[in-house]
């Protein structure tokens, strides 16, 4: 901000620095060295025209202010600004969270609903095994059954005719008693008869002598 100073009259004439150091001199012999100096500290430093004034100040001052007032807008709507962008940007952030976790949950979620059905097509794959093996071994058991069944059948056939085959061997054998009867009877008879016949063949050979 540029200071701007009110004009003075231009008749006043600015003060170089040989007048200065004549003027002093002057003093000096007038009212002595002590005086003159305390009288020329006493008097500007610079040209009358390049003093400031209190219209100056003031005008400074409403500019001071008003540069000030426009400062505290100016912050006011940057801080105004920067609370609106950081609330939006915390809206964000909060719906990009909300949503980032709602996908996460949903993921779970897909993920747990997956590893229950996955782990109830296991249970069903293990429950059919299980239902396949009972099938299984109930018929390996009723076959096993059955087999047995003829196994049985089949000795118990074995059985009635190694028990006919002992009555056919008893009843041969008894017959083959008979026949070893008869036939030691036969050759008793025909022993019989042999000597029967031998007796009279020898009786017959006396009598024709």
């Amino acid at each position: 901000m540029s200071l701007r100073c009110s004009e003075r009259d231009g008749n006043i004439m600015a003060v170089s620095e040989k007048n200065r150091i004549k003027l002093h001199d002057g003093l000096t012999k007038t009212i002595g060295e002590e005086e003159a100096d305390t009288l020329m500290e006493s008097l500007p430093p610079d040209k009358w025209d390049q003093l400031v004034t209190k219209t100056d100040l003031k005008s400074v001052e409403s500019g001071i202010c008003n540069e000030l007032s426009k400062l505290r807008v100016d912050t006011n709507t940057q801080i105004t600004d920067h609370k609106n962008d950081t609330t939006r940007q915390f809206a964000e952030l909060r719906s990009e969270t909300s949503r980032q976790f709602a996908e996460i949950k949903s993921q779970i979620s897909d993920h747990k609903n997956d590893t229950a059905r996955q782990f109830a097509e296991v249970k069903d794959q293990i429950s059919d095994h299980k239902n396949e093996t009972a099938k299984q071994f109930a018929e390996l058991r009723s076959e096993t059954s059955r087999q047995f069944a003829e196994v049985n059948a089949q000795i118990s056939e074995l059985t009635n005719q190694v028990s006919e085959l002992r009555g056919v061997i008893a009843n041969q054998t008894a017959d083959f008693k008979l026949i070893a009867v008869d036939q030691s009877r036969t050759n008793i008879l025909w022993k019989a008869a042999f000597a029967i016949a031998v007796c009279l063949t020898i009786a017959g050979g006396f009598y024709f002598n």
